[in-house]
């Protein structure tokens, strides 16, 4: 025996309540990409700003590294995991933000430990220019 069809307004109001639904958990979920996004940004400026402060003090650097590696790790495993539901286009947003990030902080990293170690006026520019596609990306995916 099959279940009774709804009406044309009962229908009408399932259909209400899944789209709040729908929103109400892809809200939820959002915010944590924004948030991780935005978390990367403001490790990647610290991180940077810190390899021009330290210049030739390869442990202070390593201990450096260490806390970002970390940093990340926090982000990664208290955002992500929780994270199920995203908007139309999230996939594209978020692979150019992460790949923009990653082709910017290696190429600050590269020139930056090659030949401006320890020079604060190359990695506060790096700092800002390897963020950027992060935040942009956070932006994006906190309108979408």
């Amino acid at each position: 025996m099959s279940a009774p069809l709804p009406t044309p307004y009962e229908a009408a109001g399932l259909v209400q309540a899944a789209d709040r639904m729908h929103t109400a958990v892809r809200g939820a979920s959002a915010w944590r990409y924004v948030a991780w996004l935005s978390g990367m940004a403001v490790a990647t400026l610290m991180y940077f700003t810190g390899l021009g402060l330290l210049g030739e003090d390869d442990r202070g650097v390593g201990v450096l590294s260490i806390a970002f590696g970390l940093s990340i790790a926090v982000l990664s495993l208290t955002l992500l995991p929780g994270a199920r539901v995203s908007s139309a286009g999230f996939a594209r947003r978020w692979a150019q933000a992460v790949l923009g990030w990653g082709v910017l902080y290696a190429a600050g990293m590269l020139l930056g430990l090659m030949v401006f170690r320890g020079e604060l006026a190359f990695w506060l520019p790096a700092a800002v220019l390897a963020a950027l596609p992060l935040v942009l990306g956070a932006r994006a995916e906190a309108r979408a």
